[in-house]
């Protein structure tokens, strides 16, 4: 399988050393909120080395709510294609920045 330099397999999930796909999912509970039309992500436990509150997309809200469980960045993709009538290179681009932003901070196992 072709694997970039950051790891990430041809497909934009994370791989592991032998090469299987890495499941992830956040690593604090956090609750959705839904305000008016904006939808908010607040961290539920406390002392868990994140504060404040998430501002998100629809689209962020409900990647957010599949990463409650293990799941790959390929499996978020095929939930949210059969969810919104988007090109399937535009969701796949938007998936992944949003995972990338929430590895960066940290929030992924």
């Amino acid at each position: 399988m072709d694997c970039h330099p950051d790891g990430r397999a041809a497909g934009n999930a994370v791989q592991g050393l032998n090469g299987e796909v890495k499941e992830m999912r956040l690593k604090h509970e956090f609750e959705i909120m839904e305000v008016e039309d904006r939808s908010f992500a607040v961290p539920m436990e406390e002392n868990n080395g994140f504060s404040g509150v998430v501002k998100l997309t629809r689209t962020a809200a409900e990647i957010f709510r599949l990463l409650r469980e293990e799941t790959t960045e390929e499996a978020i993709v095929e939930a949210m294609k059969k969810r919104y009538d988007v090109p399937e290179d535009v969701l796949t681009a938007d998936v992944h920045r949003i995972i990338q932003r929430l590895r960066d901070k940290g929030m992924l196992t």
